[in-house]
């Protein structure tokens, strides 16, 4: 599976001026917020037999999905091309 899992019960509270940020994203994200991302995790094998022409978009300094990910993905997929963009996070 691809690893770089997201544990949004321990990152930093988000913070947003706009009214009705907290609550739309505890909306997408119920407690406990770990199986919600555990049920978007592909096995590795699904990966790869996709014989789909992909473009990979990736932020150089994403501090929540590794940039490691990224060449995984490429490496699985022989028709994908990578961008990895910079100054640019998630």
């Amino acid at each position: 599976m691809l690893r770089g899992r997201l544990f949004f019960d321990s990152l930093p509270v988000m913070t947003s001026d706009e009214p009705g940020f907290q609550e739309s994203f505890a909306a997408m994200f119920p407690a406990p917020r770990q199986c919600w991302v555990d049920t978007l995790v592909s096995a590795e094998a699904d990966i790869r037999c996709l014989p789909y022409e992909t473009l990979i978009v990736h932020g150089r300094e994403d501090q929540v999905i590794p940039l490691a990910n990224a060449y995984t993905l490429t490496e699985w997929l022989p028709r994908a091309q990578l961008h990895v963009y910079g100054h640019c996070g998630h």
